[in-house]
Order: C-alpha cells, then structure tokens, then sequence
C-alpha cells in the first residue's frame, strides 16, 4: 500500500471486499434476494461506516486548523518544477551504492554499544513492568510512500502506539520510557533491523506514521505539500534528521512544528551529502550530551526562520 499525496492509500476509500464465493451455509449476509441482485453483507455497512468517520474527522481537522500560510516559491511559471520526484529519486540513486555501503560500515561499527544498550533499556522497561511487551512494530510510510513496520522499544502508556507522537517529552510515557526516548535509544532497534533491511537511512528525513501525511496534506496548500510529498517519497527516511534534533524545541503539530518539518525535509533533500550529514550526527550528539540550548545552533533552524517562504532555485 502506498500514501497518496492527498493522504489517502492509493487503493482508494472503499475496502476490498471477499470474493463472493462462499457456500449458502457459510454466508452470513442471508439470503440472496430473488430478483438475482447481490445479497447485503455487513462488510458494506462497514465499510460505509469507515468511511463516513474518515471524512467526519478530516472535516473536523480542517474547521479547527486553518491551512498553515505559503511555503515554498519558486521562480517562473513551473514553480512546482522545481522539485521534481524523478530528480530526487536520481539523485539519490547516483550515491545509493556509497550510502547504503556506509551506512552498513557504520552500522557494524555501532553493533556492540547498539546491542549493549538495547538489551539494557529492554531488561529496564521490563522491570519497571508498565508496557507490556517491550517491542513492537510501527507502520510508517517509506520511499516510495510505502508502508514498512518500523522496530521500536515500547515506552508510552495504552495503546498500540501507532499514532502521531506527541514528541521527546511525550505525557504517555514511562519514567523510563522518557529517559529511552530523550537519548533516541527506543529507536536504535531500527538499526539492526530497517537500516539493515535498506528500509531506512542513518541520516534522512524522519519516517512518519500514515495519520501524519494526512495531517500534512490538510494542514499544508496543494502546493506546499505537492512539493513536501513528493521529496518525502524519494528516498528512505532516516533514523537521524535535521528535522528530528529541532522538533524538540517545536510544540508538537503546532503550525511551527509542521512549517519546519516541511521546509527541513526539503531543504536536507536537496543538500544531501557527507557534510550535512555529519553535521546532523554531530547535533544529535550535542543535544544528547545537553551542550545544545539555543535551537538557533542547529542545522536548518535559518532555513526555518528566515523569510516566511522558502525559495527555491528553478
């Protein structure tokens, strides 16, 4: 399945529905009437009900909270252009070989303090006995805007934590569930496992739960999130991001919050490299290590607090 830019799976709204093979006694719609039409069954009554709570709540959403003001201009007439998918996707595919091959180097590399510290914090939330199982699996939209199930430590409270988290200070969390989730350690499961798998990167744009693009797609213009959607699905996304070490500082889904998540997934798209990303790592440290304070230190907060719209070279 994949996320269309309207924030809808490209399989549409209606669900698939079972072959209509099944015997008399087995079918528990009755039975079929005796003009020869299809018999009722209760998978149409929910699947109608399904889609009638989807639009109600993307309705709700669109009342409460305003489309957030212009984005991203460019020059010339094909403004949307500018950021092409089919470019992204080649450019990030010239390198793909050298990313990929060091991101596996890296990986080795981190194996052992990565283990070490993933056995620690899972005996530590299993002692402190709130979250049930301590792993379990996120959908997340990938490249491609393909769903993939992202391996994470448990550390919030009730439910199947599949939804829009509320950030590093989550109010659902453990007393050790926050301490995993201030260090990143609840998502160093991903290493072993997407990055190995080449559904992640150590360094892109962070890999969002479904409900989040349909957040973006009602909460951002057409425009913005056409160019937005399209860098998102070019590569995979990443385990650390420019994005990830800012939101901190960023009330959660604020419009401030969505703005910069925008504007940095770009703006990291189109300045991929070594360098950036050894900035990106380097700020995650600084951060972890408590010597960042002022958010302005960081890589892309200019991009996000300079001009109120991100231009964009044609």
């Amino acid at each position: 399945m994949s996320i269309s830019p309207t924030g809808r799976g490209s399989c549409g709204e209606e669900p698939q529905r079972l072959p209509d093979d099944r015997s008399p006694s087995n079918d528990v719609s009755g039975d079929k009437p005796p003009d020869g039409s299809p018999a009722h069954s209760p998978l149409d009554d929910l699947g109608r009900l399904n889609t009638e709570r989807t639009a109600a709540r993307a309705t709700f959403r669109a009342k409460q909270a305003p489309r957030i003001e212009p984005i991203f201009t460019a020059p010339g007439p094909d403004a949307l252009a500018s950021i092409d998918a089919t470019q992204l996707i080649a450019k990030w595919a010239a390198d793909s070989r050298l990313r990929r091959a060091t991101d596996l180097a890296v990986d080795a590399l981190l194996a052992p303090a990565t283990l070490t510290l993933l056995a620690g914090a899972s005996i530590a939330l299993a002692l402190e006995g709130k979250v049930g199982t301590v792993r379990f699996h996120s959908p997340r939209v990938g490249m491609n805007h393909e769903i993939f199930l992202m391996r994470k430590l448990r550390t919030l409270l009730g439910g199947d934590q599949s939804d829009s988290s509320s950030g590093a200070h989550d109010p659902r969390a453990t007393k050790v569930g926050d301490f995993l989730r201030k260090y990143i350690i609840d998502e160093m499961l991903t290493l072993p496992t997407n990055v190995v798998k080449g559904q992640m990167q150590l360094v892109a744009h962070r890999p969002l739960v479904p409900e989040d693009l349909e957040i973006m797609s009602e909460r951002l213009r057409p425009e913005d999130n056409h160019i937005w959607h399209a860098v998102y699905g070019a590569e995979p996304p990443g385990f650390l991001s420019a994005f990830g070490n800012l939101s901190p500082f960023l009330d959660a889904e604020s419009d401030e919050y969505l703005r910069a998540r925008a504007v940095l997934d770009v703006w990291q798209a189109i300045n991929a490299g070594p360098a950036l990303s050894r900035r990106i790592i380097a700020d995650t440290v600084r951060i972890g290590l408590g010597k960042i304070k002022d958010p302005s230190q960081l890589a892309g907060y200019r991009e996000t607090h300079g001009a109120r719209s991100l231009a964009l070279a044609a």
